[in-house]
């Protein structure tokens, strides 16, 4: 990842303000720091949050010099919200109101930016959907559409990866069914609302294909669930979520086409109010399930610690 750092580290706040925006100045501190690595014998010297060698230093240097925009590096270095941004990965930036607008009004800044914005990008847009994070996952979205589009790749790599690994393993658990026993709690991992709410609000039309993808995925486990399994239920939730995918005209009728078949008195509404009911009725299991367990747990920790004293 091009992970950006800020020159003006080197220099303390009254040199930045007292002095002009030059390159020799940044020579001179150069000096100074490379007779700090003669004098003390250190191997490393940071700078901001990041430890350079030697070596990296000089690079550092170098590439100041060649690409002549301190005045640019300024700019950032005074938001101190995108600075924070661009080297640790902060989310005030998104979170402030209006910040990413005014960065890509400002032409020439947001160029600046982007070879260290986007990776920064990719970063916590796949965090915050591995995570299932709705609130910062369709703020990050919103956004995103400003990209220039040959840069999308590179701002959704983890984040399609991630989804494309989860459909992956969602048609190898349905391929499972027609062997072996497969848990509830394994397949409501791919059925989660708050995973498909988070997958619904990743930009179109670049994951439109991937959810399509999904949906016949889930159109597939369903039929494996009803015909080999006879889990009628657990294959209409798998329908049910297909269908709160955005997805195509074509995927959408042929779910709806097989959830009629497995609920011919059931209208669209009712199924959804289903499902949301069983999905909590999952989670209160699976919590209960969780204190049963440690309940049990400590009680046979007692027995075990009384047995001994005695």
């Amino acid at each position: 990842m091009s992970q950006y750092l800020s020159p003006f580290h080197l220099l303390d706040n009254t040199s930045i303000e007292a002095m002009p925006t030059d390159v020799s100045m940044f020579r001179r501190v150069k000096k100074e720091i490379l007779t700090e690595f003669e004098l003390q014998e250190v191997t490393t010297i940071d700078i901001g949050s990041q430890a350079f060698d030697k070596d990296a230093l000089l690079k550092f240097f170098d590439q100041l010099e060649r690409e002549k925009q301190l005045d640019l590096h300024l700019k950032v270095y005074k938001n101190k919200v995108l600075l924070d941004f661009l080297e640790l990965g902060s989310l005030d930036f998104f979170k402030m109101p209006h910040y990413f607008e005014k960065l890509v009004a400002d032409e020439v800044l947001f160029k600046f930016c982007l070879p260290y914005f986007i990776p920064r990008f990719n970063e916590i847009l796949f965090d915050s959907t591995r995570k299932m994070d709705i609130r910062m996952t369709r703020l990050l979205s919103k956004h995103s559409t400003m990209f220039p589009q040959k840069m999308e790749n590179m701002a959704f790599q983890k984040t399609y990866r991630y989804f494309k690994g989860k459909s992956l393993d969602l048609e190898h658990s349905s391929n499972k069914i027609l062997n072996s026993y497969v848990l509830d709690s394994e397949l409501m991992n791919f059925l989660h609302p708050s995973l498909i709410s988070v997958f619904n609000l990743l930009p179109s039309p670049f994951f439109d294909m991937l959810r399509d993808e999904y949906a016949n995925r889930l159109e597939n486990l369903a039929i494996n669930l009803q015909n080999t399994a006879r889990r009628t239920d657990m294959a209409i939730e798998a329908l049910e979520s297909g269908l709160e995918l955005k997805t195509s005209e074509n995927t959408r009728s042929r779910l709806n086409h097989i959830l009629r078949q497995l609920q011919p008195n059931t209208g669209k509404t009712t199924i959804l109010k289903k499902r949301k009911k069983r999905t909590s009725q999952q989670s209160n299991r699976q919590d209960w399930e969780a204190i049963a367990f440690w309940v049990v747990l400590i009680a046979l920790l007692a027995w075990l610690i009384i047995k001994v004293i005695a």
